[in-house]
């Protein structure tokens, strides 16, 4: 059995500052009919995981 170790990943701040604002700007597509998860992901679950602020 494999055993999991913990680590740490650095990424600058400035990246995820330059992230957040993307996801900010990010224009979502409007929801189409049959927009489930039939079709793939749904419209609403993508636009809820931006996070509202920064990280």
């Amino acid at each position: 059995m494999t055993n999991i170790q913990p680590y740490t990943v650095h990424i600058a701040q400035q990246e995820l500052d330059d992230l957040s604002q993307r996801l900010r700007s990010a224009r979502l597509p409007h929801t189409l009919p049959g927009d489930d998860w039939d079709t793939g992901i749904a419209s609403s679950a993508t636009s809820q995981s931006s996070p509202p602020g920064p990280v």
